[in-house]
């Protein structure tokens, strides 16, 4: 309804403003916000009135969900996608991506110039269920090995070949 949105609620509005200005001043430095709504302007100002080098994904930049754009967008963007198959935690008959899935996913997402936002779902206690954690486990073992080819990289002139992916070294002649 029209009123669930703080441009056209002026008391939710505020309420919005004190709750980030909390957020922003009372709990030390943060570098990253994901504002999950269409009308995020307002908080975008709010944030960057308080900390102008808060990265802002959503609210800013382009972020498709459970979907990788074909090529690469002129600007930063981010793909949100699910571990697996909704936001929230799900107990029972859940189907995860596998490890392979979600390396080839930000191999792809890197190649074009995005970043990769992965969602997990914890248990209601807030625990990550160990399913879940053995996976993003395995991301991060082969970020391990293999994280210069994905961190400070851009995309390079031709972003595939084949099965084969290409990202370019930042501040480097260096081809991945």
């Amino acid at each position: 309804p029209p009123y669930a949105m703080p441009s056209n609620n002026s008391e939710l509005r505020a309420h919005n403003q004190r709750q980030l200005r909390e957020l922003f001043t009372n709990y030390g430095p943060i570098d990253l916000a994901f504002l999950d709504s269409a009308d995020a302007a307002d908080a975008v100002e709010t944030i960057w009135g308080i900390r102008r080098d808060t990265v802002i994904t959503r609210g800013v930049m382009e972020t498709p969900e459970q979907e990788t754009p074909e090529a690469p967008l002129p600007s930063p963007w981010e793909a949100c996608y699910t571990l697996g198959t909704q936001w929230q935690f799900k107990p029972t008959n859940e189907v995860y991506k596998s490890g392979t899935e979600l390396i080839e996913k930000l191999i792809e997402i890197r190649a074009k110039g995005g970043n990769l936002l992965l969602n997990v779902g914890p248990e209601p206690s807030g625990v990550i269920p160990f399913e879940q954690e053995r996976i993003i486990r395995e991301l991060a073992l082969w970020l391990f090995v293999n994280g210069e080819a994905i961190y400070t990289v851009r995309p390079w002139h031709v972003i595939r070949e084949g099965d084969n992916w290409f990202t370019k070294a930042k501040d480097a002649q260096t081809l991945y």
